[in-house]
């Protein structure tokens, strides 16, 4: 369980990390977008959905524990 928490916040930071970083230190424009800054914005959204699914099943195995 520790690890599946770990794994999520190591999935949220890198998607905040990644996004920041390309808004601030790439010069963004979206008309003109270049592939790269596509990708990076695709792989910190990537990595936000999916800190989000596991904060979903960590705390639906925290629910089901509690049932018990």
């Amino acid at each position: 369980m520790t690890g599946l928490k770990t794994w999520g916040w190591i999935l949220f930071v890198t998607s905040f990390v990644i996004f920041w970083s390309c808004v601030l230190f790439v010069p963004m424009n979206m008309n003109r977008m270049s592939g790269g800054e596509a990708l990076l914005l695709m792989i910190s959204f990537v990595c936000f959905v999916l800190s989000i699914t596991v904060w979903a099943i960590v705390r639906a195995i925290n629910e089901s524990r509690t049932n018990k």
